[in-house]
């Protein structure tokens, strides 16, 4: 059994499919964003989906062994659309337009018993100023699924909308604009300005596969390559290799136009 998934309306369609692909069932839509959808990830184990949204939320649906699917977070910290996230073991990561990364927990939350509180008005309490939050925030609907829950860290330093992000814990990378930045997640500081013309914003990034590395490519096409190990203590990293993949490309259609004259 799988699942797959579109986004479409601020809506999220999930399909089971079987026989090798060949027959699709429709089996639920998920209408919790309110705004639309960005990015959609399944986490490792398949047990969970996590979104993010133009109506600055991550949400995180949780697939139950006996099929039930439940609408587990709607996580709230970001103050402007959430662009992209990434999953890793039990952590997300989001970048959004309001220039901030965060770091959240994808397993549940973990919540004080009523017994430990002397005074029992502290979860009325706390309940009314959470309301007063959403409210403020304009996400006060009543839906299911809200969450006060806090990010584990808040990441700043970039001077644009957080356009991507990838996680390999505890390090991550993020782009914006043209300015790829290399983060210690748990501690929540920048490691790393990763150089780029200030003309060519980046469009593609990913580690190596020794993840001692990062590979970005930009605008312009051109492709970079660099050693995140190299001069540890350098606030700044240079590429080790750039390559225009255009020229290359355009090199390797002329080679073929001559191979084929010949």
């Amino acid at each position: 059994m799988a699942f797959l998934s579109f986004a479409q309306e601020g809506k999220i369609h999930l399909y089971e499919c079987s026989q090798q692909f060949k027959c699709l069932r429709l089996s639920a839509i998920l209408a919790h964003h309110t705004g639309p959808i960005h990015s959609i990830l399944f986490a490792s184990d398949s047990s969970h989906i996590v979104s993010c949204s133009d109506d600055m939320t991550i949400g995180v649906v949780t697939l139950l062994p006996n099929g039930s699917i439940v609408l587990s977070k709607r996580l709230h910290g970001h103050v402007s659309r959430v662009r992209c996230i990434d999953v890793q073991n039990s952590r997300i990561l989001s970048g959004s337009d309001d220039r901030s990364l965060k770091l959240w927990s994808l397993g549940p939350r973990k919540t004080s018993s009523p017994a430990s509180s002397s005074n029992s008005l502290l979860p009325e309490l706390h309940k009314r100023r959470l309301l007063k939050q959403l409210q403020n925030s304009g996400h006060g609907n009543g839906n299911g699924g809200s969450s006060s829950e806090k990010p584990l860290s808040t990441m700043t330093g970039h001077s644009g909308p957080v356009t991507g992000v990838k996680l390999s814990l505890p390090h991550a990378l993020s782009a914006a604009g043209c300015a790829v930045r290399l983060w210690d997640v748990v501690q929540g500081t920048c490691l790393k300005l990763l150089q780029h013309d200030d003309d060519s914003p980046v469009t593609t990034m990913t580690w190596t596969s020794t993840f001692k590395g990062a590979v970005t490519v930009d605008t312009a096409g051109r492709l970079r390559c660099f050693d995140l190990y190299d001069d540890l203590d350098a606030d700044a990293a240079v590429a080790v290799e750039k390559v225009d993949c255009r020229d290359d490309a355009a090199k390797r259609r002329k080679k073929g136009q001559e191979s084929r004259c010949v």
